[in-house]
């Protein structure tokens, strides 16, 4: 069932990239904003929003970390987590993009890429822990 699950969570991010929902967003926000008459001030905003996602991830990561570690868990188990893992990243590397605060977004497009290294890092995990997975699974069966 997770599988599913993840191959849904790849889909939808593939759709999110083709209908470009990052740009659509990040214009309908600043867009927003400027109707408001707060675009100036929209680095406070974007600061208490990075603050709130990076506690929200922070939380989540560390009970992730515990279960993780905190349980034993066998091979395909670990597969599992690993694919959660990923996507868990995948989720808070979004909603930095989506933020865009220009210190971050600094980090994140240029020089090294960092956006392009953690999203390939991501999808990467992803393959080979279903991959994995499906070889332990194979073993099982035999």
């Amino acid at each position: 069932m997770l599988w599913w699950g993840v191959a849904g969570f790849y889909a939808g991010l593939a759709i999110l990239r083709i209908i470009d929902f990052e740009n659509s967003f990040r214009d309908y926000f600043r867009t927003a904003l400027r109707a408001q008459g707060i675009y100036r001030d929209r680095n406070d905003l974007q600061i208490a929003l990075m603050a709130i996602a990076l506690a929200v991830f922070l939380v989540v990561a560390f009970l992730a970390w515990r279960k993780f570690y905190g349980t034993k868990a066998t091979r395909k188990e670990r597969c599992r987590r690993v694919a959660w893992a990923a996507m868990f990243g995948f989720v808070g590397l979004y909603s930095m993009r989506l933020i865009s605060i220009h210190s971050i977004d600094r980090v994140l497009y240029r020089g090294l890429h960092l956006n392009w290294v953690l999203d390939g890092a991501f999808t990467v995990a992803t393959f080979f822990a279903a991959t994995c997975y499906v070889v332990l699974a194979r073993k099982s069966v035999l």
